[in-house]
């Protein structure tokens, strides 16, 4: 909760992919900021939820400017505080002031070896005196606020590690009505954003444009208006400062006052979206997607939470120097309803990637992805089935395995520290390698089942079970 002044309206925030040595995208990002108008001219509580995931010789560095008054975040770019994680049980967290490091403080608490933590959740709370950091919902240690660096002054969220970092959340209340959001390299198939607000209670029309820069007048890949008094939904894009053809359909979905959700995802011929988890409007693409690289919003809408989620497509690199296929995506799904089978253009050859990501529901007892040949679910051949079966203290048990000529092959079990636990979220990556499936979850390698149909090509994915999908890729 910050102290705002209700007439700033104009601020800015940046999510900016990160990379990894390879070149190839790493993070998937969730960017909420909101804020708050209070009569004390104090920030009393900022939450900062970091999920990051260890990426050992990977260094990282970026700079997000946070949701603060107008002016503070286009020109102040001072670290206001830098905490560096030690694997020992000492950790200095110095603190800086203009172009001056002060002493660092030394917290004298344990912090588990990469080994240990593959992946873990900070949390850092700022009060009006210190910050107070937890990681995996254990408290830490604190920081006391130093003389000189009010917390009213912070203007940006500097990460410097040999980390990735996959989600970064920032809650206050209200957020500005004007934004620009970066989304780093550019879309590609897969991207999804969620956008949750309501149309303000004389609302008129608001617009919100995937487009190549902040800038008012840059080009945009997708524009879409909804005309609230008009009753109708306008969708366009813009060229060279020319505006294409205009498509509009007639829509009472939006009103003012009411709150809504939109997910909008990228697919490999155009925009689709959902609204309130129904099959909305689509928008073919009539321009190279990977142009855009700022979710541009303005007019008479209130947001509350962006989400801004990265397609994971060879995560942290991971298969560097395997033969990947260059065929584009052969089979995409967005929030699709389940149970969901599906057939594969040309089947899934070696070079294949197929990810799968989504969130485990709150009292889950199975999932299952098979990939087979043909449709049928008694009798066909199965080249894989991903088998995740739940206990009921929600731990995952994983189990992969073949069929051929209706009989199943030798189970092969595996075990995850991390990951497929109820509520949270997952990215699954299965790549179809000379040596078989290797499959990743959240970017981590667990198994590896040799490929036991030799002269058959599976050609259908299927799947079912207790899981909410946001997408599935084939590549």
């Amino acid at each position: 909760m910050t102290q705002l002044d209700a007439n700033q309206t104009q601020n800015c925030l940046k999510v900016i992919q990160q990379k990894v040595a390879s070149g190839r995208g790493c993070t998937r990002v969730f960017d909420d900021a909101d804020r708050e108008r209070l009569d004390l001219k104090l920030l009393t509580a900022l939450f900062l939820f970091l999920f990051l995931v260890c990426v050992p010789g990977t260094k990282k560095a970026f700079l997000m400017p946070a949701v603060f008054p107008e002016g503070s975040a286009l020109g102040l770019r001072s670290t206001y505080t830098g905490w560096y994680p030690r694997m020992r049980a000492s950790s200095p967290l110095p603190s800086r002031g203009v172009l001056t490091w002060s002493s660092p403080t030394y917290t004298y608490t344990s912090w588990p070896s990469w080994d240990d933590l593959p992946t873990f959740l900070l949390v850092l709370t700022a009060y009006v005196d210190s910050y107070e950091i937890e990681v995996n919902g254990s408290s830490n240690f604190s920081l006391k606020v130093r003389d000189g660096l009010p917390i009213s002054s912070i203007t940006h969220l500097a990460i410097q590690a040999e980390l990735s970092v996959r989600a970064i959340h920032i809650p206050v209340e209200n957020m500005p009505r004007n934004l620009r959001l970066s989304v780093g390299g550019g879309l590609k198939v897969g991207d999804l954003f969620s956008i949750k607000g309501h149309p303000t209670e004389d609302a008129k029309s608001f617009t919100i444009n995937w487009q190549s820069g902040p800038a008012k007048f840059d080009d945009v890949l997708f524009q879409l208006n909804p005309k609230l008094e008009e009753g109708r939904v306008v969708r366009n894009s813009r060229l060279d400062d020319e505006m294409g053809e205009e498509e509009s359909s007639a829509d009472d979905n939006l009103k003012a006052g009411t709150r809504f959700h939109l997910i909008v995802g990228v697919g490999s011929l155009g925009f689709e979206t959902r609204l309130e988890g129904k099959e909305w409007i689509s928008f073919p693409h009539r321009h190279d997607s990977s142009v855009a690289k700022t979710l541009f919003m303005e007019g008479d809408m209130q947001p509350s939470d962006i989400s801004i989620d990265l397609a994971q497509l060879n995560p942290l690199g991971i298969l560097n120097g395997t033969n990947i296929k260059t065929r584009g995506v052969r089979l995409q799904h967005i929030c699709p309803e389940m149970p969901l089978n599906s057939r594969v253009t040309g089947g899934l050859e070696k070079g294949c990637l197929l990810l799968l990501s989504g969130k485990v529901n709150i009292h889950p007892s199975r999932m299952q992805l098979t990939v087979q040949c043909e449709e049928g679910s008694e009798d066909s051949d199965v080249a894989l089935r991903y088998l995740v079966q739940w206990e009921e203290d929600g731990s995952p048990q994983i189990t992969l395995n073949s069929r051929e000529e209706d009989t199943w092959g030798q189970e092969v079990q595996s075990k995850i520290d991390e990951g497929f636990y109820p509520g949270l979220a997952f990215d699954l990556l299965i790549a179809r390698t000379e040596d078989g499936f290797r499959c990743f979850l959240n970017g981590l390698e667990h198994t590896l089942f040799p490929y036991r149909l030799e002269d058959l090509k599976p050609n259908h994915v299927t799947l079912c079970g207790d899981v909410e999908v946001q997408r599935l890729l084939l590549l």
